[in-house]
C-alpha cells in the first residue's frame, strides 16, 4: 500500500536521525543554588538497537523447597523478529464479523493508574497488551500500588490453562517494551516539527513513537495497532501526526479516507471497550471502565460546584512558607461533612476542624491535604475543657500590680485553679486549599441504592420520600443514559465515604447486593466522587457475604485457598 509506505519513510525519518547518533547520549542542564552558584548537570542514556519487539516473561515452573510448592519466574525472553512476535498474539473470534480478529494495544500512564480492572478482567478481553517502559516508571513514580498491579499484570501473559484438546493456550500475551534505551523510539527535543511544552508532552510523544514503531513492523499482517489512552489531546494529536504525512504524499486524501491508511489507532478505553462488546455480547466490561469526567456521569452543565485545587507547585511552596499546613484527612465517625486535619505546629499537635462540604472540597478520609486556616472569628467554640485547657498557677505566682509588691492579704486571695468558661476556649477551623496525594483504597464495601428499588418495596412513597435521605440523593442523581446505562447512588459499609456515582448496565442485577467498587475522581462540577464496579461479594444479609464484608473492611484477607492447599 502506497500510503502505509509512505508514512513509514516519514517517520523513520525521525528514527533514522536517532540511530545515526552515538549509543551514549549525554544531556547536560544547568541548575542554579540557593547561594547563586551555576552548576552544570549530566545525564547520561546509552542507546541500544538490539532490544527488539520487546520482552516477555516465560513460565511460572513450580518447583518444591522443604516439601512446599513455590512459584518460579524465569528471565525475561526477547521477541526478535516480526515473526516472533505474529506467533505470540492471541487472535479473538468477533461474533460481529464472524471471523478471527488480532488486536495489539499500547497502553499509556492513565490507564495504568485509572483502568487497571479493565486490563486485569478474568475475560482478558483485551489479550494482547505492551505497557512501554516510559508508562511504567511514570506509573511507580505516581503510585506504587498500581505499579506493582502492573507488573503483576506483566506476568500473567504466561498463565496457561488446560485444555480440553490438551495443549496449553496463553490467556494473555503482556508485552514489556523498552523504549528509554530503544534506537528506534528516540525523539529529538530540537525536532522542528515537535514542541513540548512539559514533561508530560514529551512522555506523550514516546508512547506515541512505541504506537508507531508497533505499527510499522506489522504493517500489512491484518494486525491492529491500537494506542490506549484517555488524554484526548494525545489522541488527537496522533492522528494529526499521520494526517500530516498522508496529507504531504496526496492531496486527495481528505475527509476520513486518510484514516483507512494509518499504521495505529488512537482510542480511549471506553470507546474500545464498546467496540469489544459489540465483537461479543455477552462481555460486560463497560461497567468496570473508570469515570474521570463528570460529563460521562451526568447529563447536567459542567458549573463548578466546590473550588479547584491548588497546583502542586502552589502546595510545595505554601507548605513551605507556613501558609498551608499538610495532614492526614479523617473524617468523625459516621459523619462525612465534618473531618478534622492534625498539624504540628512546633512541638505541639493541633487538630484543626474542617466543617461542610465546600471547605472539605473534595478530600476523601486518608487522604493527605494541604490546609487553610481561617481567621479566629470563624473558630468554633470548644466543649467541655480538657486538662490542658485548665491554668494552674502556684500560690505567689501572680503580682496584685504591675509595680507593687504583693501583700499578705493580697497573696491569700490569689486561686490555686482558675476555672475556664469551655465557650470561651476556640478550636480552630480551616479549609482544604489542595489534595497532596490521594490516598483511595483499592475497593470500597457496600450497595447500589435506586429509587425505583426503593419505591417497590415501600408501601408509602411520600413517608419514604420525606424518612430517607438516600432516597432523596437517589432521585436526584440517579441518570439513565441513551445507551441503555444507569448512574446509580452507591453507598459503602464505611459511613466516613460519602456517596459514590457509578455508571452500569446491570443496575436490576446489582440491586439488593454487595459489591466492590473503586474511587476514579472528584471532577469540581460533581457532588459526589465518580466509580466504577469491580465486583460482586453476594445477597445483602448473607452470613457469609456480611462476613466477608468485614474481613474486607478491616484488612484481612479473605480470598478462597488454592485448590492444592484445599487438598
Amino acid at each position: 500500500m502506497r500510503s502505509a509506505a509512505y508514512i513509514i519513510e516519514h517517520f523513520q525519518s525521525r528514527s533514522h536521525i536517532m540511530a545515526s547518533l552515538s549509543v551514549w547520549r549525554p544531556h547536560s542542564h544547568y541548575r542554579q543554588t540557593r547561594k547563586g552558584k551555576i552548576l552544570q548537570s549530566t545525564n547520561e542514556l546509552y542507546i541500544r538497537d538490539d532490544l527488539g519487539y520487546g520482552f516477555t516473561i516465560p513460565s511460572h515452573t513450580s518447583a518444591k523447597r522443604n516439601n512446599v510448592s513455590v512459584s518460579i519466574t524465569g528471565s525475561a525472553k526477547k521477541i526478535s523478529t516480526p515473526e516472533d512476535l505474529l506467533t505470540l498474539l492471541i487472535p479473538v473470534y468477533s461474533e460481529h464479523t464472524k471471523k478471527e480478529k488480532t488486536r495489539l494495544v499500547v497502553v499509556d500512564t492513565n490507564v495504568l493508574l485509572h483502568n487497571l480492572d479493565v486490563l486485569e478482567h478474568p475475560s482478558n478481553a483485551i489479550a494482547n497488551i505492551v505497557i512501554p517502559q516510559t508508562a511504567l516508571l511514570e506509573c511507580r513514580h505516581r503510585s506504587f500500588t498500581a505499579y506493582n498491579r502492573v507488573m503483576d499484570l506483566i506476568r500473567s501473559s504466561i498463565s496457561k490453562d488446560e485444555s480440553e484438546d490438551g495443549p496449553k493456550k496463553n490467556k494473555r500475551c503482556a508485552i514489556f517494551f523498552p523504549d528509554t534505551h530503544h534506537s528506534a523510539t528516540q525523539i529529538d527535543s530540537f525536532d522542528l516539527k515537535t514542541d513540548y511544552v512539559s514533561h508530560n508532552d514529551e512522555n506523550d510523544s514516546k508512547i506515541r513513537q512505541v504506537a508507531f514503531y508497533y505499527g510499522e513492523a506489522l504493517s500489512g499482517t491484518g494486525v491492529e495497532i491500537i494506542l490506549l489512552s484517555d488524554d484526548r489531546g494525545c489522541r488527537e494529536l496522533a492522528l494529526k501526526e499521520q494526517q500530516d504525512a498522508l496529507a504531504n504524499e496526496d492531496d486527495e486524501l481528505d475527509g476520513k479516507n486518510w484514516k483507512k491508511h494509518i499504521l495505529y489507532h488512537p482510542k480511549s478505553v471506553r470507546e474500545h471497550i464498546l467496540e469489544l462488546e459489540k465483537d461479543d455480547p455477552e462481555l460486560s466490561l463497560s461497567d468496570t471502565v473508570a469515570q474521570l469526567t463528570a460529563a460521562a456521569t451526568s447529563h447536567l452543565n459542567k458549573v463548578n460546584i466546590f473550588a479547584p485545587h491548588l497546583s502542586q507547585n502552589e502546595l510545595s511552596v505554601g507548605i513551605k512558607s507556613g501558609k498551608y499546613f499538610q495532614g492526614f484527612i479523617r473524617s468523625e465517625r459516621g459523619c462525612v461533612d465534618q473531618c478534622y486535619v492534625t498539624v504540628r505546629q512546633g512541638e505541639e499537635r493541633v487538630a484543626v476542624n474542617i466543617i461542610g462540604e465546600s471547605d472539605i472540597n473534595r478530600a476523601v478520609d486518608g487522604d493527605v491535604v494541604a490546609i487553610e486556616l481561617h481567621p479566629t472569628d470563624k473558630w468554633i467554640a470548644g466543649s467541655d475543657p480538657t486538662p490542658s485547657e485548665r491554668k494552674v498557677t502556684e500560690r505567689g505566682a501572680c503580682i496584685a500590680a504591675d509595680t507593687a509588691e504583693p501583700t499578705v492579704k493580697d497573696e491569700n486571695n490569689v486561686l490555686d485553679i482558675i476555672e475556664i468558661n469551655p465557650m470561651n476556649i476556640c478550636k480552630p477551623t480551616g479549609k482544604v486549599v489542595g489534595i497532596v496525594r490521594r490516598n483511595f483504597r483499592k475497593d470500597y464495601c457496600g450497595s447500589i441504592y435506586s429509587i425505583r428499588g426503593a419505591l417497590e418495596e415501600s408501601l408509602d412513597q411520600e413517608d419514604m420520600m420525606k424518612d430517607s435521605p438516600r432516597d432523596l440523593i437517589a432521585k436526584e442523581f440517579e441518570t439513565e443514559h441513551p445507551d441503555g446505562t444507569t448512574t446509580c447512588v452507591f453507598f459503602a459499609v464505611d459511613a466516613r465515604i460519602p456517596p459514590v456515582l457509578v455508571r452500569t448496565s446491570q443496575r436490576e442485577r446489582l440491586l439488593g447486593k454487595r459489591i466492590l467498587i473503586a474511587i476514579d475522581s472528584w471532577p469540581t462540577e460533581s457532588k459526589y466522587p465518580l466509580g466504577h464496579y469491580v465486583k460482586t461479594i453476594g445477597d445483602t444479609g448473607g452470613k457469609d457475604v456480611e462476613t466477608e464484608v468485614l474481613l474486607h473492611e478491616h484488612n484481612i484477607p479473605c480470598d478462597p485457598f488454592p485448590a492444592k492447599v484445599s487438598e
